[in-house]
């Protein structure tokens, strides 16, 4: 990959917004602190043969003296606004500068990442950029991105008690545009709500699945830009055990699924999981 995005570990938005970008970027996601550059992310760079990075996210997320680190050796690019809010339409507009679409959009919730994760690996592979809002107002970095150019479509992954009525109406109402929403009773129902909507949206097929714990965000962050470049779909579960709308994903699709992955180690999505996947491909 000669494009590469850097994002912190420890909070989602940035990373979850930057899932458009990798897939038009055909970048990887990379994980730092917000100290010091670790080994680990630095030899990918390196075995990669990356030479552009785009940083996603303030200074008090990824230092200025990371940034400097990485401009001695690549062409750096910082993608941060004042909150995570304005980094979302930052990302966003580099993301359709490059060629992602102006006519959709994914609208989630910006104050949790479980909507956000299910709907990564989509956006990167249909190049559909991720905006985040409020649950009560529509954010106005959201509302300039959606109404300041061409968007026709707007999807929302979750439920009103995380992006309202009122938010969605107000879409359809004063501007026109057309609003489908994908959710479930919890964020399991909601990650196979939002899979079997965008496969009849957007013809996506189940050849190649990830999956992810839904209940810590690492691991997914990283994985939706992974099979967004892939053609691939993220899943979301229960680390413990295989969750039920996860699971009957599995079974309807079964006929169609070529290759699965697993993306964490037993402690983070525990061989139970994957024995259970397995059972039901058998």
């Amino acid at each position: 990959a000669d494009t590469a995005i850097i994002a912190n570990a420890w909070d989602f938005p940035d990373a979850l917004a930057a899932s458009t970008l990798a897939g038009v970027a055909g970048a990887p996601i990379l994980l730092v602190d917000a100290g010091p550059l670790n080994m680990t992310t630095t030899d990918a760079l390196a075995e990669l043969g990356v030479e552009n990075i785009y940083i996603v996210g303030g200074p008090k997320v990824v230092s200025e003296a990371a940034e400097e680190v990485l401009s001695e050796q690549h062409t750096v690019t910082r993608l941060g606004g004042v909150d995570r809010y304005e980094t979302a339409g930052l990302v966003a507009d580099e993301a359709v500068r490059l060629g992602a679409s102006t006519t959709k959009a994914f609208l989630v919730y910006g104050g949790n990442f479980a909507d956000a994760l299910a709907v990564s690996s989509i956006a990167a592979q249909e190049q559909i950029p991720v905006l985040l809002t409020r649950t009560d107002v529509l954010h106005p970095e959201a509302e300039a991105f959606i109404t300041g150019g061409t968007v026709t479509d707007v999807y929302v992954a979750g439920g009103e008690k995380v992006v309202s009525f009122d938010v969605s109406g107000r879409l359809v109402d004063e501007f026109g545009i057309a609003v489908t929403r994908w959710a479930g009773l919890d964020r399991y129902e909601t990650a196979a709500a939002v899979a079997n909507g965008a496969k009849a949206a957007f013809a996506l097929t189940y050849s190649n699945v990830g999956i992810a714990s839904g209940a810590n965000f690492p691991d997914a962050l990283t994985a939706g830009a992974a099979l967004g470049v892939q053609d691939g779909l993220l899943m979301l579960t229960d680390p413990l055990t295989l969750s039920a709308p996860t699971e009957g994903l599995i079974v309807d699709n079964a006929d169609d699924i070529t290759k699965v992955e697993f993306f964490g180690g037993t402690v983070a999505l525990s061989q139970a999981v994957e024995d259970a996947v397995r059972g039901l491909l058998e």
